[in-house]
């Protein structure tokens, strides 16, 4: 007679806007890097989006619109799964 198993929930992990923070301050400042964009996406949506240093959150969504624009992409979320796709980022710690 086979066991059953039943199949276990994956808890989605808690998503933390401090901590991306801090990690990209500390990324940018010890890169001497004078400012950063950041967009974060989960699934088809935009989760975060900032920008830091001498980059303004309104910067971003420019940079992002400009890319999607010239891209001919259908969303914000694309070109990230493209950098991810092209080996061109990491998933962060």
């Amino acid at each position: 007679m086979a066991a059953t198993i039943a199949p276990t929930a994956v808890a989605e992990p808690q998503f933390d806007p401090d901590a991306v923070d801090r990690y990209v301050r500390e990324y940018a400042d010890n890169a001497a890097y004078p400012g950063v964009a950041v967009a974060i996406t989960r699934g088809d949506r935009v989760v975060h989006l900032a920008g830091y240093g001498h980059t303004s959150t309104g910067a971003v969504r420019g940079h992002v619109s400009a890319i999607v624009t010239r891209l001919d992409l259908a969303n914000r979320v694309q070109p990230a799964v493209l950098a991810h796709d092209a080996g061109l980022v990491a998933r962060p710690p």
